[in-house]
């Protein structure tokens, strides 16, 4: 979980479409469009290896501040088109967010410790999702198999030997 949001440079595109875009890739640069609700879109051109190396390190989930002419802006990575060969980032789309605003993202879920002899994991879900603060984003949700009971979200529910869970 990350208390703050990572820094990335920005300059502002004069150039759009189809040959603006190719002419700012072969330049090493990722066309990206920063938008959201009360938030004038802005188109921008961010270096290639600092954003691959966020998206890489970091994940989809990260907030990054936005360094636009001087201005910062607090922004979420909303999505990330890749080149289907070559597997680079053609292109970017962030969301422009508040502090202290909740966002509703999916979380991986990941198991952690030894199964029992004789057991099988079958997990059904790779991601949860989940609203949090913008800056409490959980980087996963860490499932054990250590043969201890897990607890299930709510109290409220209960197991069900027929195989489903209800309010008890």
């Amino acid at each position: 979980m990350s208390n703050k949001a990572i820094d990335l440079a920005a300059t502002p595109r004069t150039e759009f479409g189809k040959g603006a875009a190719r002419r700012a890739r072969r330049a090493g640069l990722i066309p990206v469009v920063v938008y959201g609700p009360g938030f004038e879109p802005k188109h921008i051109n961010v270096e290639r290896l600092e954003f691959t190396a966020i998206v890489r390190n970091h994940g989809l989930n990260t907030v990054v501040s936005v360094d636009i002419d001087g201005g910062k802006q607090l922004a979420m990575i909303k999505a990330v088109d890749q080149n289907v060969l070559s597997l680079e980032i053609d292109h970017a789309d962030l969301l422009a967010i508040h502090r202290g605003e909740e966002v509703e993202v999916e979380v991986p879920v990941v198991s952690t410790g030894e199964t029992g002899p004789g057991a099988m994991v079958i997990q059904e879900a790779d991601t949860i999702r989940v609203t949090a603060d913008v800056l409490s984003i959980p980087d996963e949700i860490a499932v054990p198999l250590d043969g201890r009971r897990n607890r299930l979200p709510d109290p409220r529910w209960r197991h069900c030997p027929s195989g489903g869970c209800h309010p008890g």
